[in-house]
């Protein structure tokens, strides 16, 4: 990860230093730089995300186990929470050189994001290998292609037929509901020219899902994080979202210095009433149960987070920078159980 992050605030810092960039134009290549980054730390992590023709595909039993891990217990015995009912998924366009076809299985939502299941075939017949795949995904809600907060790209496993399974993921800015008209986008690049290869698109409706879990709390506070490197600076936190496969948290910060160091800073917590909690450590996300009373109430896998981060754009009311964070778990969150969030040195109670 930091690997990414430092490419990508170097060629930003490269291209203001050869330009004279304007506020607004800077604010926009912050976000780009940001959002990118998140793209290809899910993709060069764990992930692949593909096309192909539409035939529904028989999910392959237990892949919530390989999407959530050893977490896999406390979604298996929810599942019936979290299953969406969708149409039949129609190739909307396609290139004629992709390689690959595509085909979906069950899809989960908790009303503020959605996972998806894909089987993964290569036309030629060779093997569909994790780290092989220069392949990102956008995702659209009711034509609308800013709705998406953050995508993400979950590879599962390969295969011994030399198929694979993996998972799409995507939180939004409004809740999912029954009715939506979800559109998945799959872009193939050539990496490192960050050369558009070709995509494809494929598209299906809601039909029925279960009714959102999510929790919004306004907070109107101001809270001091602390980078890594021990720099200060302060963000106020406008509002919260909570459910439980995600944690969202929006505010404004006064400069794009700030902007920086916020998103290098590790000062996120979620406490739960056991005295457990999950926290950003090294720049991922763990679960510490230190404090907790015997046995965690929380089933988390190896890996606590799919997808996080943050997205920065000038503000249009105010001066500054407004800030959004995003973070989509791999394990489920008993929202019940959560007792507060903490931002930097702002401690949040979630009734």
């Amino acid at each position: 990860m930091d690997k990414f992050m430092d490419e990508y605030k170097a060629a930003f810092e490269s291209v203001a230093a050869e330009k004279d960039i304007t506020g607004a134009a800077k604010a926009r290549l912050a976000k780009n730089v940001r959002t990118c980054s998140v793209k290809h730390i899910a993709a060069a992590a764990c992930a692949v995300m593909l096309m192909g023709g539409t035939a529904v595909y028989a999910a392959r039993i237990g892949w919530l186990d390989s999407l959530f891990g050893s977490s896999s217990k406390t979604i298996s015995e929810n599942s019936s929470d979290y299953a969406v009912t969708v149409s039949e998924h129609t190739l909307e366009y396609a290139d004629e050189n992709f390689p690959y076809r595509i085909s979906f299985g069950d899809i989960i939502c908790d009303g503020t994001i959605l996972y998806g299941e894909m089987h993964i075939t290569d036309k030629s017949g060779a093997a569909v290998l994790q780290d092989e795949l220069p392949i990102e995904v956008d995702v659209i809600i009711n034509g609308n292609d800013r709705a998406s907060r953050q995508t993400g790209i979950v590879f599962l496993n390969e295969n011994e037929d030399g198929s694979a399974d993996a998972a799409f993921s995507v939180s939004t800015e409004a809740e999912i509901s029954a009715g939506d008209i979800v559109n998945v986008i799959i872009t193939e690049y050539d990496f490192p020219a960050a050369e558009k290869l070709g995509s494809a698109e494929y598209g299906f409706e809601i039909i029925n899902m279960p009714q959102t879990l999510a929790k919004h709390i306004y907070v109107d506070r101001t809270a001091r994080l602390t980078t890594y490197g021990g720099e200060s600076t302060e963000m106020q936190i406008n509002s919260i979202e909570i459910s439980p496969l995600r944690i969202s948290a929006k505010g404004h910060c006064m400069s794009y210095d700030s902007y920086e160091k916020i998103t290098d800073s590790p000062d996120f917590r979620i406490e739960l009433s056991d005295g457990s909690c999950l926290k950003i450590d090294k720049r991922l996300w763990v679960l510490d149960t230190e404090l907790s009373s015997g046995e965690s109430i929380l089933n988390v896998g190896d890996r606590v987070c799919e997808n996080f981060g943050f997205h920065g754009l000038l503000s249009a009311e105010n001066d500054g920078y407004d800030v959004d964070f995003d973070a989509q778990f791999r394990c489920v969150l008993p929202i019940d159980e959560v007792v507060s969030v903490t931002i930097g040195d702002v401690t949040i109670p979630v009734e």
